[in-house]
């Protein structure tokens, strides 16, 4: 029987790439990008990018891509509207039935 807990990351590993993660989301690209090449001794992240996917990004893969991350949370606000309104009628009903 395989162990559950076996290959996973510790939580605290997860914690913290999401802290890093919600800071660089806010930097603009060529931000990202200045900052990699300093981190990696004036290497480029087009470059290191190319090199390790083997492939370019080309304008439309770029364009979508924005388009893509740009509203990426969508669907995030979407559920909790509707977790707010299922909760709103689960609690009204139990309201009528406690009244």
């Amino acid at each position: 029987m395989k162990d559950p807990e076996r290959d996973k990351i510790p939580r605290e590993i997860v914690a913290q790439a999401l802290d890093y993660a919600s800071g660089v989301e806010k930097l603009k690209p060529d931000k990202n990008a200045r900052i990699y090449d300093g981190l990696r001794n004036g290497q480029s992240l087009a470059a290191d990018f190319e090199f390790r996917f083997k492939a370019k990004l080309d304008d439309a893969t770029e364009r979508i891509l924005g388009y893509l991350l740009t509203d990426r949370d969508w669907w995030f606000r979407e559920s909790c509207e509707r977790l707010n309104q299922t909760l709103r009628d689960w609690m009204s009903k139990c309201w009528r039935i406690l009244v």
